[in-house]
């Protein structure tokens, strides 16, 4: 799941009905402009991220009570799905836009001119309304779901109150450039910024089916929190305990399975 930016086609972005086309197969860029993944503080000053009060209240309660929404099979949302360190899948239709995704979840953007719903249900990626300016898609979703529900990896909250605006572009043909704003007045002091970039996979790459509830043998055994978070702001364990060593005739394998 990954790309090297030597191994990225040159050359204009194609275009399809009057906009640049934002189909294809995207692979997150591993500069270090676009890390750390999985953190929706990456471009501010030591990845801190402006909690209000509520918002800080939030995040505690993500980090010793919650277990990661995304660890029980739910869908990540947004912006989470934003920050993840997966690539995605993007296919461009008139009037529709449909982001797809590896945990076997898609969100459809309208582009066709509608407007937000007048009140609509929350929902993960929320009410999504989209628009073309020259060769920059424009999504504005409102109206998210604040409960069982993770705004980045790290556990860090987002509220009802959220409001996105997503800015997608594609330079040239191999990279996929998007600038986020996050306004969420109950749990931020003031809009969040974020842009990374993708590089564009190969021709046959494509999301595949996956079954996440499938055999979840480790769903009794999760804990709250994001677990160990580095200095580089990504979550997971710097240190790795060695590997113990390989079975054999006197000490064969043995799978325990939760009962």
């Amino acid at each position: 799941m990954t790309r090297n930016e030597a191994d990225v086609p040159r050359g204009p972005a194609p275009q399809s009905g009057g906009h640049v086309d934002l189909s294809g197969y995207w692979i997150p860029a591993r500069d270090a402009a676009d890390r750390p993944v999985g953190n929706l503080g990456k471009d501010l000053p030591g990845y801190s991220l402006p909690f209000t009060a509520a918002g800080k209240a939030a995040h505690l309660h993500n980090v010793r009570e919650t277990v990661d929404p995304v660890a029980r099979c739910i869908v990540a949302g947004l912006p989470r799905q934003d920050t993840s360190g997966l690539p995605f899948q993007i296919v461009q239709g008139e009037g529709q836009i449909a982001f797809l995704y590896w945990t076997t979840t898609y969100r459809i953007v309208p582009t066709d001119g509608r407007k937000h719903e007048d009140d609509p249900d929350p929902s993960f990626f929320g009410d999504e309304a989209g628009r073309w300016e020259g060769n920059t898609l424009i999504v504005d979703a409102v109206a998210f779901k604040s409960e069982r529900t993770w705004a980045d990896d790290n556990a860090n909250p987002h509220s009802d109150t959220q409001h996105l605006i997503e800015r997608w572009t594609r330079p040239d043909i191999g990279h996929l450039h998007l600038e986020l704003t996050v306004i969420d007045p109950k749990d931020y002091t003031r809009p969040i910024h974020y842009q990374r970039t993708w590089l564009l996979g190969e021709a046959q790459d494509q999301v595949q089916e996956y079954a996440c509830t499938e055999n979840n043998v480790d769903g009794p055994h999760q804990q709250p929190g994001p677990g160990p978070i580095g200095r580089d702001g990504e979550r997971g364990h710097s240190q790795l305990a060695p590997l113990p060593p390989p079975p054999s005739a006197t000490h064969p394998a043995v799978t325990s399975i939760p009962q």
